[in-house]
C-alpha cells in the first residue's frame, strides 16, 4: 500500500483522508505549542488568533 504524507494543513476531504498519512504541523502562541487537529482544533486556533496580539509562527 502507499500513501502520500501531508502535513495538516492540506485539508484532506474526509471521503479520501483514509489514502494520506496527516502529519500534524506544529503552532505556536507566543510560550504555547499546539499539534494541529490534536492538541487545538481549528475552532481554537481562530480563536486564539483573535484573542493574540502575536501572529502564530508554525515549526
Amino acid at each position: 500500500m502507499v500513501k502520500i504524507v501531508v502535513d495538516s494543513t492540506a485539508d484532506i476531504n474526509e471521503k479520501i483522508k483514509d489514502n494520506f498519512l496527516v502529519v500534524p504541523l506544529t503552532i505556536n502562541f507566543e510560550s504555547e505549542e499546539f499539534l494541529d487537529g490534536v492538541d487545538i482544533s481549528h475552532k481554537e486556533f481562530y480563536e486564539k488568533l483573535i484573542e493574540s496580539d502575536i501572529m502564530p509562527t508554525t515549526s
